[in-house]
């Protein structure tokens, strides 16, 4: 604003205005931007460390008035306070109920809103009116029932993972609805109920953030962020507050938009966590699914920043989940909820037509088609991923893979690491396609499954354990050894030489053949224990143990020995190397 003011004027003039103190009832927020905004003026603020502000604000003239600037203040100050009039205005009425509540009932059902709070009322609003998030992809209503649904599942993971909600310490009465909604694991073929858990003041953490997620968009439909769009989220959580929402609630309204860009802080509440996940990632199944998806410099949905935002909140709190699950659920939601839209579509016809025996009877097989239809759908979500779902879950997984590196590029990672992270396509967890096994009398966990690479914040990890280990001198020579390994590997098999399918210790001939074999075994196995513990520092001092007898390999042993079985014995040996390494990064991959 400093920079606008002075290209505005030549020969600033700075004075003071004024207005009532009434007014410091309405949000600093509003305030600030209503006198900024359209009065190109600066707040003030009284003496002291507080956040609160004087009724007085600063404005810049361009001319030195033979009285001081007194009129010019005056002047401003009654547009001023014409200004805020109106944002008191706006501010009151959205604490007021909205006329006519009886036709919400069906929206307030819905979602388990209660009708006697305001902002319950904006949502109920929100989703009656049918308004469009985009064409393609229904109203916002039918999106916040998405994101509801997954913001209660991924509390899931985020509760075991040792995520809790702030502790409320008032005796509010239960969360609207509260303990009703049934979730469905992203990941299982089995339906079965979230974890509901104490969240803190007996509110559980899937309670909480299905809470938070049915009112995220209410405010879309108060006065003041129809007049001032940039407010939309802190005023929610303002309105949310004034009616006796859990503080997490109230923070997740806000914070589920963050972050917002590239030095935008990120949410660190539990509930907000698993709102602003669930938000972003409907968000961009959302686009994927319809094919909107980012080229070359055109994203005008943001999708580029919706794809960092999830993984800065992830990597910035250490969360682990497997998201490509989560990618075909979330697709399949979609196109479920759409497809139900079009079945459900009312066609008008002419009063005489509708009196037809004919029409009637067309009408009654119509309903018991959308009733078979819905189930279907319902039923469709526990069938295994198709080729075409496959496709796009792993396309928008490698969009995800292209974000991280320029994230971690930004934070001084070597790209060359990571790409060797990202093509050893490590993983621990069950294949895609496969129900996880759960313990006896468990449901499974949502997003438990898993494709390769998909966990985001492993990938962190290895690169950074990868990192560390190669810039010691045990690093530097693994990495030698290991290259050269693959490289002769990479020549054989383009010139189509037979490699072993396994080692036979009865074609060793050397020493330094058994003792590698011995060390890969042993290498291996406190490589996999420390994989499996996710301390990819230990995998990584495990591998270095290969170091001599790689180096002692090469010195005593001629891998392209005369005898074919001999050499193909070798080469398996080698493959052996590639396979070790290759649980933590694709050392081919790494310059030097």
């Amino acid at each position: 604003l400093v920079e606008e003011v002075s290209g505005l004027v030549e020969c600033p003039v700075v004075l003071m205005g004024e207005f009532d103190e009434d007014f410091l009832s309405i949000p600093a927020e509003v305030i600030r931007l209503t006198i900024r905004a359209n009065q190109k003026c600066f707040v003030t603020r009284p003496g002291g460390d507080g956040d609160a502000l004087a009724p007085r604000f600063l404005l810049t003239a361009n001319i030195e008035a033979k009285d001081g600037g007194a009129e010019i203040a005056l002047g401003n100050g009654k547009v001023v306070r014409a200004r805020l009039s109106d944002a008191l205005h706006f501010w009151k009425t959205d604490q007021a109920d909205l006329p006519d509540l009886g036709r919400l009932k069906a929206s307030a059902e819905k979602f388990c809103l209660d009708l006697k709070k305001p902002l319950d009322q904006r949502m109920a609003r929100l989703d009656h009116l049918n308004v469009t998030f985009h064409a393609k992809l229904g109203t916002q209503g039918e999106r916040v029932e998405r994101i509801a649904r997954l913001a209660e599942e991924l509390a899931v993971p985020l509760e075991r993972q040792g995520f809790n909600p702030t502790p409320d310490l008032r005796s509010d009465p239960p969360l609207a609805g509260e303990g009703k909604a049934q979730a469905v694991p992203l990941s299982s073929p089995h339906r079965g109920e979230v974890s509901r858990r104490d969240g803190g003041g007996g509110h559980s953490f899937a309670d909480l953030a299905r809470r938070a997620a049915v009112l995220a968009k209410a405010d879309l439909q108060t006065e003041v962020v129809g007049e001032f769009p940039e407010l939309q989220g802190l005023m929610g959580r303002k309105y949310a507050a004034l009616q006796g929402e859990h503080p997490s609630v109230a923070a997740a309204v806000e914070e589920h938009y963050k972050p917002q860009g590239p030095s935008d802080r990120v949410p660190a509440d539990p509930v907000s966590i698993a709102v602003a996940l669930a938000d972003k990632l409907d968000t961009l199944v959302g686009f994927w699914a319809i094919d909107e998806k980012p080229t070359g410099s055109k994203d005008p949905y943001a999708l580029r920043r919706a794809a960092l935002g999830v993984i800065r909140i992830v990597v910035e709190n250490g969360v682990q989940v497997g998201w490509w699950p989560g990618f075909i659920v979330s697709g399949r939601r979609i196109m479920a909820q759409m497809l139900k839209t079009a079945y459900e579509r009312k066609i008008d016809l002419p009063v005489d037509s509708l009196q037809s025996e004919f029409i009637q009877t067309l009408g009654e097989l119509a309903e018991v088609s959308r009733k078979a239809q819905t189930a279907l759908l319902e039923e469709q979500l526990s069938v295994p991923p198709q080729d075409w779902e496959v496709a796009r879950a792993n396309d928008l997984l490698s969009f995800f893979h292209d974000r991280l590196k320029v994230y971690l590029r930004d934070q001084g990672a070597r790209h060359d690491l990571i790409d060797a992270v990202l093509a050893s396509g490590a993983s621990d967890r069950t294949p895609a396609g496969q129900a996880a096994p759960a313990e006896a009398g468990e449901q499974s966990e949502p997003m438990a499954v898993s494709a390769n690479n998909d966990d985001l914040l492993l990938i962190v990890r290895r690169v950074e354990a990868l990192s560390s280990f190669l810039d010691t001198e045990d690093g530097k020579n693994l990495l030698a050894g290991t290259k050269r390994a693959a490289n002769i590997l990479a020549a054989e098999e383009k010139k189509g030489t037979r490699i072993a399918v396994s080692v036979d210790l009865a074609l060793f001939s050397d020493p330094a053949e058994k003792s590698l074999d011995a060390a890969i075994n042993a290498a291996e196995k406190e490589a996999g224990e420390a994989i499996g513990r996710q301390d990819f520092s230990a995998a990584m001092r495990a591998l270095s143990a290969l170091r001599e007898p790689v180096d002692s390999f090469f010195e005593k042993v001629l891998v392209n020995d005369e005898n074919d079985s001999v050499r193909a014995n070798r080469l398996a040996l080698l493959e052996r190397i590639r396979a070790a390494t290759g649980r933590v990064a694709d050392f081919s991959k790494i310059a030097g």
